[in-house]
């Protein structure tokens, strides 16, 4: 694993199952409420996704599966729950993107699963995010608490280097779930807040 004279290694594998939701890209149960005609399939099958894990968990790689819609994250929480008890030790199964989340699928996450989310998700974005996917989806927009809840851990990431960090800005939107115009009165989904302490 080590290269270049022992100055590189490689320590991970990055699986991604499907793109940002608010794009259209996200692998969702039900189809676009904006765009029905831009369902999407993942980019992986099951048993692909799974053997990849294997194979870098056999070399003792660490895992990160990128999943946006709710289909997509359950899929990777399915194989997490899967591979878990073959695969036990020291180490976090990592979760990026989670823009939605079936509510079946809390009880899959637990305290060795590593989430790691945009703020943005639920603030700037989070329009676009809500439009998307309709008044009558019943998966949850950037659902953070359940997911800090259930896991215990949640990471707040950012676009960079594609876009420039604002942190205080990512962090006014985790904790008002609005955008900079202080919009939707109230935050979006609120339930999902963060706290300041979080």
């Amino acid at each position: 694993r080590w290269l270049y004279q022992d100055r590189l290694a490689m320590a991970g594998v990055a699986l991604t199952l499907d793109g940002p939701v608010a794009g259209h890209l996200g692998w969702m149960s039900a189809p676009y409420a904006d765009a029905p005609e831009a369902k999407r399939a993942p980019l992986m099958g099951s048993a692909e996704l799974r053997n990849k894990m294997v194979r870098a968990l056999m070399d003792d790689f660490q895992v990160v599966v990128t999943a946006h819609g709710d289909a997509a994250v359950g899929e990777a929480l399915g194989a997490f729950s899967e591979l878990a008890p073959t695969f036990q030790g020291a180490r976090h199964w990592r979760l990026h993107g989670v823009e939605a989340m079936s509510p079946n699928d809390g009880a899959l996450l637990n305290r060795d699963i590593f989430p790691t989310v945009r703020a943005e998700a639920a603030g700037d974005d989070g329009a676009a995010l809500r439009v998307a996917m309709g008044d009558g989806n019943p998966a949850a927009t950037a659902p953070w608490q359940a997911v800090a809840e259930s896991s215990g851990a949640l990471s707040l990431g950012s676009m960079t280097p594609m876009q420039a960090p604002q942190p205080l800005i990512s962090f006014a939107n985790a904790i008002t779930r609005t955008d900079r115009q202080g919009q939707p009165f109230g935050g979006g989904e609120p339930g999902h807040r963060l706290s300041r302490e979080a």
